[in-house]
């Protein structure tokens, strides 16, 4: 089910939540409240429950998990947070995963930022290859 408030400007829907930005992203989640401005677009999502990020690529398949996410479009960054049950949200690549306790994703800049105990599993050579958004500014220097 879905509530949308005209006044507030928001659009909240609960249940089995799917959303699709073709060729950038799919999400799903069990809890999304988007504020949509008059003008068009989105500018603030914040996903709740079993939150999961697919980020769309023709090379790989990239994707984040937690319990929470959080973007806002005047600086494009998803903030992943996990549950208070303990499980982290994670960042996912073939070959390997990068778990920490907060994961910032900035989708202006490419970069990612992982706060509380990173715990990286996987080759680190595969981490060159990860571009989640499509840009190739997270590669490191040669």
């Amino acid at each position: 089910q879905f509530v949308f408030d005209q006044r507030a400007e928001t659009v909240h829907f609960e249940g089995n939540v799917h959303v699709n930005n073709p060729g950038v992203l799919a999400l799903t989640c069990e809890d999304l409240v988007a504020k949509l401005p008059r003008g068009g677009g989105v500018e603030s999502i914040v996903a709740t429950t079993n939150v999961v990020i697919q980020f769309i690529q023709r090379r790989s398949t990239n994707y984040a998990t937690g319990d929470r996410a959080v973007y806002t479009k005047t600086n494009e960054v998803f903030t992943l947070t996990g549950a208070v049950t303990g499980k982290r949200p994670r960042l996912f690549q073939e070959g390997m995963s990068v778990e920490a306790n907060i994961i910032v994703l900035n989708l202006a800049s490419g970069q990612y930022k992982f706060e509380g105990s990173p715990v990286f599993r996987g080759k680190l050579g595969s981490m060159r290859g990860f571009d989640a958004f499509g840009k190739a500014t997270n590669n490191p220097a040669r």
